[in-house]
């Protein structure tokens, strides 16, 4: 019953302060919105209920102290009182927190505002849990301390707890500070505190941030540039030129570190106008070095001339002698397009001279040569290695060099694609892959290429992990390619595909490749097995252009065999008999 009683007489001093509080501050200002008032109310209630329960409580240990000391008996250390310490250091925090509010706020203020209210409130809960902690065990320990002593000595029981202490303030301090919590609130603070450590992380040597905006449809950049001008920051169009309108609403953000986490909170609470806003994240081809020289063994591949193709053990497991001899005369009425987003390719080498559709490329890494000769490398041409592209006239190889600069990020490849989209390709290759969610650009990239007919193909990872924790290969309709060994299982470096709805494999060990010093080489990787699976892909479409994304994966899903650890292992005799009997012209 005493307990009840106690409870009873907090709840009526809380609502008794709480409300001569709101009717004095009322009285006496005119000018101050009435949520401002309730919330001041509130952490003056709280605030002076916190204090009074540590003032029972404090009684109360130095009753004990002095009891023991006494009777001779020695007092336990008190480490609460360092918390006790801090709440009076909170709340004077909480106050110029409160005072900040009353003045005229520009945009940025705002924004930062938003996080001394969000850090203020997760201090006072770290204080609080604290408080409970400490307090807590500190009583218990005096409690025990004090049996030592006679009955009559010991100090009169306080109805007081720790714990009533951070039950009663601390909601009241919440809602006095942030008001009442929403979800979408709580959201918007979640997604804000993870998308400043992401800035703090990935600027730790950069003194520029981009960031990618995406505007609500009905909106125009003009809304925010009072703030972009306040804060020093440029906006370019991501999607100028790109008929895709959530391409077209993309903008990229460019200021210094610390504007980039006002620029974050503030458009991240502006759902009136913006759709999205992240970091642009910075990604790059994975290096692919050289284990060895292609070595032309045995007698070739029946009908194939090219001198390095009887060192190509990976077209052997997947393609008939009778089939490459076959796409060496393969009637077709026009070439397939894929594209290729990567380093560039070496043009001049001699071959891919024939592929490519674009003489103004270089390749300085590398990578995008190796993926080019894997794709489309012209066969029956008396050099080198063979592909699929049998006589090099089923594919030929749109060049986009999304990764060619030191610093290439998301908006580099959304805009790839975006082009890509616009030049007609018929399949498009990403051999890269960054881990964590897609940024939202890319996403809406690779969903409008989709929407066009785009076969959209990304390698799997050579992390040993899972390719759901990269992108691209975890956007929705992407065809996600793992690689395997010489016994038809899933490669040791590779990342499996379980758990996506469109994963192949293809072979990505001992590759033979075009090197970008005009030579040749042997590789391992996913890129290389998401390059055999772009030249397939492209022969399918140049003998069936009607086939769309979602036709292509199950043709070669269907056709293909199982492979121990990932998806189907493309075969393409079966893949290519498939699509010619469904155009048979």
């Amino acid at each position: 019953m005493s307990w009840l009683l106690a409870v009873s007489g907090r709840a009526f001093r809380f609502w008794l302060l709480f409300g001569l509080v709101v009717c004095g501050v009322g009285g006496l200002v005119d000018d101050v919105p009435g949520e401002l008032i309730l919330r001041f109310a509130c952490v003056v209630a709280a605030t002076h209920l916190l204090f009074r329960e540590w003032k029972l409580y404090s009684r109360w240990m130095n009753g004990a102290q002095t009891a023991l000391r006494a009777h001779a008996e020695r007092a336990p250390p008190r480490p609460e009182l360092w918390v006790f310490g801090c709440m009076v250091g909170g709340a004077s925090w909480v106050g110029w927190a409160l005072l900040l509010s009353l003045r005229d706020w520009s945009q940025a203020d705002q924004a930062l505002a938003v996080v001394v209210y969000g850090a203020t409130f997760w201090a006072a809960i770290s204080v609080q849990w604290w408080a409970l902690a400490l307090g807590g065990f500190s009583r218990g320990v005096m409690a025990i301390a004090v049996r030592r002593i006679p009955r009559a000595g010991r100090p009169q029981t306080a109805q007081t707890l720790p714990w009533m202490a951070a039950v009663w303030s601390l909601p009241f301090l919440g809602i006095g500070l942030c008001g009442l919590p929403s979800a979408e609130g709580l959201e918007v603070l979640a997604r804000t505190l993870a998308l400043r450590l992401t800035v703090e992380q990935a600027t730790a040597s950069e003194e520029t941030v981009e960031l990618l905006l995406e505007l609500g449809p009905d909106d125009h950049i003009n809304e925010i540039v009072p703030l972009l001008n306040e804060l020093g920051a440029t906006a370019v169009p991501l999607g100028a030129g790109v008929s895709d309108l959530d391409l077209a609403q993309t903008w990229v953000l460019s200021s210094s570190a610390q504007a980039a986490v006002v620029l974050l909170v503030y458009l991240s609470l502006d759902s009136e106008n913006v759709d999205a806003i992240e970091l642009n994240m910075a990604i790059s081809a994975s290096d692919s070095p050289s284990l060895g020289t292609c070595q032309g063994r045995g007698g070739g591949i029946a009908g194939v001339n090219d001198p390095l193709a009887g060192g190509q053990a990976e077209l052997r497991r997947v393609v008939s002698d009778t089939m490459m001899a076959a796409l060496a005369d393969l009637p077709i009425d026009s070439p397939a397009v894929v594209a290729l987003i990567d380093t560039g390719v070496e043009v001049d080498h001699e071959d891919l001279r024939a592929v490519v559709l674009d003489r103004r490329s270089e390749d300085l890494r590398g990578h995008g040569t190796q993926i080019a000769s894997t794709i489309a490398a012209a066969s029956n041409n008396r050099r080198g290695v063979a592909s699929l592209n049998g006589g090099g006239r089923i594919i030929k190889v749109a060049i986009y060099p999304a990764l060619s600069s030191h610093r290439s990020a998301a908006d580099d490849v959304a805009r790839a694609i975006g082009q890509a989209v616009s030049d007609q390709v018929d399949v498009i290759n990403l051999s890269f892959g960054a881990r964590g969610p897609a940024p939202t650009a890319v996403q809406q990239a690779v969903a409008h290429a989709l929407a066009r007919g785009v076969v959209v193909v990304a390698a799997a990872g050579n992390d040993r992990g899972r390719a759901s924790d990269q992108w691209p290969a975890n956007i929705p309709g992407v065809i996600v390619v793992s690689a395997t060994d010489g016994r038809d299982q899933r490669a040791a470096f590779s990342n499996s595909t379980s758990g996506l709805d469109q994963g192949l494999s293809a072979p990505g060990v001992g590759i033979c490749v075009a090197t970008h010093d005009g030579h040749y080489a042997l590789a391992d990787g996913t890129s290389h097995a998401a390059g055999m699976v772009s030249g397939l892909a492209g022969v399918l479409k140049a003998i069936c252009p009607a086939l769309g994304p979602a036709d292509i994966y199950q043709l070669l899903a269907q056709t293909g065999k199982p492979s121990l650890g990932g998806g189907p292992l493309i075969q393409v005799d079966a893949a290519v008999l498939a699509a010619a009997r469904l155009c048979p012209g």
